[in-house]
């Protein structure tokens, strides 16, 4: 049987022979070329999945903003038309104190007035 010590001298010298060689040179340059190649394109790879990631991350902030904008102006427009009406009802109504009873309503009775309903009602 082979000993450990003469496989790898036998190695060694195959090595050394392949590295003379101009064959073990172009051997040495493709492969070096391959590994080269393989870091490239792997840089590519994660390069190009940041860059879509970014770019994903970028339309939906862009898509929040639009909807935060919509939002507001939807807002404004309520208030507008809220202030509105107010101003309506104040210059057509009755003189002041003509109608004791006629408190301003809330124009939005879906949102509440902050007073918890009882929970105990017999």
């Amino acid at each position: 049987a082979l000993s450990i010590s003469t496989v790898i001298s036998l190695l060694r010298s195959i090595l050394t022979k392949i590295v003379k060689s101009r064959f073990g040179k172009l051997f040495y340059v493709a492969f070096f070329l391959v590994v080269h190649l393989m870091k490239l394109h792997s840089l590519s790879l994660i390069w190009g999945v940041t860059s879509e990631a970014m770019e994903y991350e970028e339309q939906a902030e862009k898509r929040e903003r639009q909807r935060l904008e919509e939002e507001e102006a939807r807002a404004a427009v309520a208030q507008a038309h809220h202030r509105h009406h107010h101003h309506s009802h104040r210059r057509y109504s009755a003189p002041h104190g003509s109608h004791p009873a006629h408190k301003h309503k809330p124009v939005l009775t879906s949102i509440p007035s902050g007073e918890v309903a009882p929970t105990n009602v017999q």
